[in-house]
């Protein structure tokens, strides 16, 4: 044991933290958020800035600093600064919950789903959320995919990002890739998505619970006694039989994204 909060007077219900700064961030049962720098018991900083109960609590680094990002039960998403917890932003995404955050590699872009079967999504530039007062409204875009499954931003392409979901009834399984960009009409900047590829499998080959995307445009998902490899137009590359073996979990990461990973490398 290295760190040990003081009894609290409201039962926690949301953590997050920065490893990097060796910092801890709570919201309790009553909305309140606190950061705690897990060398002291002491608060470092508290905010009720709260209307509504928290469904989401995430920390980031960002080129602007790091910053802590809550989701309540109304859609809305707040901004707050470490480690004064200032409110940056606050903008209401959906009608209902947020229940996936996700952001691309350089935390240029973050994708949001929202409540309903996974039908409500936005993509915000981060720039609007961070410098409010250099933008008239933050920036966002919709993508028009619906019942999406899973997201997955491309290692070391910022700009791309691949959504996997579900065509129904048919329950067949598809995968569309979009590029973002920037555009400016006027003074006006927007986002605009673009479908760079798009395909479905065939219904012989499962549906995937989990998928992940290398930089170099392949789409690797587990059906449940194999993985299957693709290029993002769909054309099948590769598959691993593990029968009578099942896969219960896939992960995906890009070694390049983290230190000392030479070794793995080779």
């Amino acid at each position: 044991m290295t760190w040990e909060s003081p009894k609290q007077p409201s039962y926690i219900a949301w953590m997050t933290t920065l490893p990097e700064m060796q910092i801890a961030v709570t919201i309790d049962m009553q909305s309140t958020i606190k950061l705690w720098d897990c060398h002291n018991k002491e608060v470092l900083a508290s905010s009720t800035g709260l209307f509504f109960c928290c469904k989401l609590l995430q920390s980031e680094f960002t080129k602007d600093g790091p910053i802590v990002l809550v989701g309540d039960a109304c859609g809305n998403l707040y901004i707050f600064r470490i480690p004064d917890l200032h409110l940056i932003s606050k903008v209401n995404v959906f009608p209902y919950s947020i229940d996936g955050l996700y952001f691309s590699p350089q935390k240029k872009w973050v994708f949001l789903i929202g409540h309903r079967l996974h039908d409500l999504t936005k993509v915000f530039y981060m720039s609007s959320l961070l410098r409010p007062s250099e933008f008239s409204a933050p920036v966002s875009t919709v993508l028009e995919v619906p019942v999406i499954r899973k997201v997955f931003w491309t290692p070391r392409r910022e700009d791309r990002i691949t959504l996997m979901s579900l065509i129904l009834p048919q329950n067949i399984t598809k995968f569309d890739t979009f590029d973002m960009k920037l555009e400016g009409i006027g003074n006006k900047v927007t986002i605009q998505g673009y479908l760079t590829a798009s395909f479905s499998l065939a219904e012989h080959e499962g549906t995937p619970d989990y998928f992940g995307v290398s930089d170099k445009d392949v789409i690797v998902c587990s059906t449940r006694f194999s993985l299957l490899l693709f290029d993002i137009n769909g054309l099948r590359l590769q598959t691993f039989h593990y029968c009578p073996e099942e896969i219960w979990r896939l992960w995906v990461v890009c070694l390049e994204c983290f230190p000392h990973s030479g070794a793995l490398k080779k």
